[in-house]
């Protein structure tokens, strides 16, 4: 995200040079022919300056620039069908558009001034509608959440196993998955014994794609797997209700069996958990636990058994690492808004709830079509085969294939 939005804000430099450079308090059709054929040009820079950010929002994306004669116009068809501008946006665009065709074919001499006022006169208009649009997309306080310090977090998850992203979800988003959450599983019950409610595939509601169609997250899964061709693995609400002792003991586990040469692979051939905190939590309020570092004993003790026995099908839940130490487990007291990732190999858990405020936490991981030991695995569980069509038909066309 942060190399993207170094080319747009290249690009919009240069355009809004660009627009200072077009005619003030003049009439068009007083200019001379070389002078209409000047402001032509800053027109056709103008629009080319457009297209520019466009072809880099659309690579950012993982989908293609397209080619052929008729390659502007479906460049703009693209950004609108894939959501990176309004049609309303891409109305406004047409007509530069058409005068860069025209631009491109035509004689000096057939410039006309009638045609080039309007244009010239509504340009700083319409590229501050194309900016406020691609400002959403790529821009630190836009709609969509920050990576920040990307490389000091991928060599904490490397290093330790898991990294936190703090204020990754901004607080609207955080608070209309907390009321789905509580629609779907009912009011919180003080003092009751059902402490945990867990919702899975397939989950209702609009807002499940709108978490899917995230640009941060995919980029962030893209980086982790390796690959642009992702697939989508879950989606996971969890809300954690205070419960009454007495206090069960955490549940330590891994979460699936994956064996060094998965994540040797590139793209790599396993899951990372991306868990997003939507509540603030405090010691003992059903915190996520883990063991720093274990990732690495987990995988020597697969190394060990694959030796011996060979390379089988992946184990789902594994529960135990024997080198690894319960004793050795934090609490990870997130705030609202925070995105913990972890390793899979990791040794973790999750805190009871001794509060008297629930806990609420949204689960998703991605992984690469090529993961032929993982997609057995989901396929012999039938894990994802409940997604809704909710779901699908709330992706927009370029990311239906995550769900195949």
């Amino acid at each position: 995200m942060r190399l993207l939005r170094k080319h747009v804000e290249a690009e919009f430099e240069q355009i809004e040079r660009v627009l200072k450079e077009f005619p003030q308090n003049r009439l068009y059709t007083d200019l001379s022919t070389l002078e209409l054929a000047g402001v032509s040009t800053l027109l056709h820079n103008f629009y080319n300056g457009i297209e520019n950010i466009l072809k880099h929002v659309v690579q950012d994306r993982g989908l293609t620039v397209p080619d052929g004669p008729s390659w502007h116009r479906d460049l703009v068809n693209l950004a609108v069908s894939a959501g990176l501008i309004a049609s309303s946006t891409a109305d406004a665009l047409k007509p530069y558009l058409a005068f860069r065709h025209f631009f491109v074919h035509a004689y000096a001499m057939d410039l006309q001034a009638e045609r080039l006022g309007p244009l010239s006169e509504n340009v700083q208009e319409v590229f501050d509608i194309f900016k406020r649009d691609i400002e959403k997309l790529t821009m630190k306080n836009g709609t969509y959440p920050e990576l920040t310090d990307l490389n000091i977090r991928l060599q904490e998850l490397e290093s330790q196993g898991y990294t936190v992203f703090p204020e990754y979800l901004d607080r609207d988003t955080t608070a209309a998955i907390r009321a789905h959450i509580d629609s779907l599983v009912g009011p919180i019950v003080s003092g009751g014994h059902t402490a945990r409610r867990d919702l899975r595939h397939p989950i209702p509601g609009a807002i499940m794609a709108r978490l899917v169609n995230n640009p941060a997250t995919l980029e962030l899964a893209a980086t982790l797997i390796g690959s642009r061709n992702l697939r989508l693995r879950e989606q996971v609400f969890i809300r954690s209700d205070p419960s009454p002792p007495p206090y069960q003991a955490p549940q330590w586990h891994i979460d699936a069996a994956f064996c060094r040469a998965e994540f040797e692979a590139r793209p790599r051939q396993v899951y990372y958990q991306m868990l997003h905190c939507c509540s603030t939590v405090s010691a003992g309020g059903a915190a996520f636990m883990i063991v720093p570092g274990s990732h690495k004993l987990s995988l020597e003790t697969l190394d060990k058994a694959e030796r011996v026995e060979g390379r089988g099908p992946i184990q789902n839940h594994t529960a135990l690492v024997p080198d690894a130490n319960d004793d050795d487990g934090i609490e990870i007291c997130a705030n609202d808004g925070d995105l913990i990732v972890f390793n899979p190999l990791c040794y973790h858990s999750s805190s009871p709830n001794r509060t008297n405020r629930p806990r609420y936490v949204y689960f998703t991981s991605f992984y690469h079509p090529s993961a032929a030991r993982l997609i057995e695995l989901v396929r012999r569980t039938k894990y994802r085969d409940n997604f809704p069509n909710s779901l699908r038909q709330g992706l927009p066309p370029e990311l239906q294939s995550l769900l195949d």
